[in-house]
C-alpha cells in the first residue's frame, strides 16, 4: 500500500537490496532474490529507523529508505561484533556477538528481543530473554555504540556483565 516497489519483484528486491547494502544493513551483493537475509537486513533498518522490526513493506518504509539520510547500520549495534583482538571469522567463536532487531546471539547464548531497542544518542538497550544451558533468563541489554566499537554493559539475570569492548565485523 502506498508503495512503488514490491520486494517480490526481482528488479524492486534489487534496488531495496542496493538501498539497505548502502547502508550497511545488508551486506551481500544485491542479487534480486528477497529471502531471509533481506528480511532480516529490513528488520534490522526499520527498528534503527523507529519503525516496527518486522519485515513487512508498505509506504512508510519505501519512504524512509529513500530519504536522504536514514541511520546507518554504522550507527546501531547491529552486525556481528568480535572482542578486541578476536578474529571475527572463527566458527562458534565464544567471543563473537551478532545483534539483530531480533535477538542477540554470542556463542551458545541466544536472546530474544522482548520489544524493540530503544536508541538514547549512542546507547542502545532493551529487555531480552536469553537462552543459556538450558534455562530462560530475563536479561537487560546495554549496549553503546561508538565508530567501530561496541561496549557491552548489559545484565543477565541479576549478573552486571564486566563491560566488554567489541569491534565491528567487516
Amino acid at each position: 500500500m502506498g508503495t512503488t516497489l514490491h520486494p517480490l519483484n526481482p528488479s524492486d528486491a534489487n534496488l531495496i537490496q542496493a538501498r539497505l547494502s548502502e547502508l550497511g544493513y545488508y551486506r551481500y551483493q544485491p542479487e534480486g532474490i528477497w529471502g531471509l537475509v533481506s528480511r532480516s537486513a529490513l528488520q534490522d533498518f526499520k527498528a534503527a529507523n523507529g519503525l516496527s522490526a518486522d519485515d513487512v513493506w508498505d509506504g512508510s518504509v519505501e519512504a524512509s529508505l529513500r530519504q536522504a539520510r536514514p541511520t546507518p547500520a554504522s550507527d546501531t549495534p547491529f552486525g556481528e561484533w568480535s572482542v578486541v583482538g578476536f578474529a571475527c571469522s572463527a566458527e562458534m567463536n565464544p567471543r563473537k556477538m551478532v545483534v539483530s532487531a531480533k535477538g542477540i546471539v554470542v556463542g551458545s547464548m541466544i536472546c530474544d528481543m522482548q520489544g524493540p531497542l530503544a536508541r538514547s544518542s549512542a546507547d542502545w538497550s532493551g529487555s531480552v530473554l536469553c537462552h543459556i544451558d538450558g534455562r530462560d533468563i530475563a536479561s537487560k541489554i546495554s549496549l553503546r555504540v561508538s565508530g567501530q566499537r561496541l561496549v557491552d554493559r548489559s545484565v543477565i539475570g541479576t549478573s552486571t556483565i564486566v563491560p566488554t569492548s567489541f569491534d565491528r565485523c567487516s
